[in-house]
This record gives C-alpha cells, sequence and structure tokens, in this order.
C-alpha cells in the first residue's frame, strides 16, 4: 500500500505528539497505485480536527471527518511528494486561540 510522501511527514508529525498512532489508507488507490486519503484514529483526529483546517497548503485537498476519525486527502501532484513539515504547532496555536 503506497500513499504520498506528505501523508508519511503528516503521519510521523502525529506520531510525536501521540505514542501511538492509527492511521490507514482509506478509499481506492488512484492508477498508479497510490492511495490519496488516509484516515487517523480516534484519539488523534480530536486534535487533527482542530489543527488541519487552520492549515493552508497545496499539498492537503480535503480534511473531512466522519464517525469520530479524520480523513486528509492529499493533492494527486507532486506537491504531495514533498516532505517539508506541516505547520502543525502554529495551527495548534490559533485553534487553541479561537478556543477562548
Amino acid at each position: 500500500m503506497r500513499v504520498p510522501r506528505s501523508a508519511q511527514t503528516l503521519e510521523a508529525q502525529v506520531s510525536d505528539r501521540y505514542k501511538k498512532v492509527t492511521v490507514e489508507p482509506y478509499g481506492d488507490p488512484d492508477g498508479l497505485g497510490v492511495y490519496r486519503s488516509v484516515r487517523f484514529g480516534k484519539t488523534e483526529s480530536k486534535w487533527l480536527a482542530k489543527v488541519l483546517p487552520e492549515i493552508d497548503d497545496p499539498r492537503i485537498t480535503e480534511v473531512e471527518e466522519k464517525s469520530g476519525r479524520v480523513i486528509v486527502t492529499f493533492a494527486s501532484g507532486t506537491s504531495a511528494d514533498q516532505r517539508h513539515p506541516f505547520p502543525l504547532d502554529a495551527a495548534d496555536t490559533v485553534a487553541s486561540a479561537s478556543d477562548d
């Protein structure tokens, strides 16, 4: 099962915050055998549901929540192969400030 490199980057960053991260390919693979969407577990989805909408990154094309789990869809172009970190800490700060 192949996922975009940016999906691997996001998973690694979430793993830095949570000891155990559940992430799995979601939906059908594209013509190249790459799953463009991944679904996170319920624990990390609570945080991701707050944080990811604050990120404006061309690598992510959609963030949706189903049954308490966040599904992240990544771009089909080469931008999804970029491995630079997502600004999760900055987005967390913005999301936390809006909660107050």
